[in-house]
């Protein structure tokens, strides 16, 4: 697997990616009834985090089956 930094143009389907993710593995907490998936706010974060000089955003080549945002002493995603 080669791993390469992820780029806005990749926002779409990490967004699929995410909201398939957050909505099959929490919907015991978040029920898609009264806390519908916030995907703008997500794009926003994500956005804010593959911008960001100081993070690394890495996915894998081609399709993206998952990404993550590490900083110096955190991984956020």
């Amino acid at each position: 697997m080669f791993l390469r930094a992820m780029e806005r143009s990749d926002l779409d389907e990490l967004l699929v990616v995410h909201e398939e993710g957050a909505v099959l593995g929490l919907a015991a907490v978040f029920p898609q009834s009264e806390y519908p998936f916030p995907r703008e706010t997500i794009r926003e974060r994500w956005a804010v985090e593959i911008e960001d000089p100081a993070g690394s955003t890495p996915s894998t080549a081609g399709s993206l089956p998952g990404a993550a945002s590490a900083r110096r002493t955190r991984l956020s995603r």
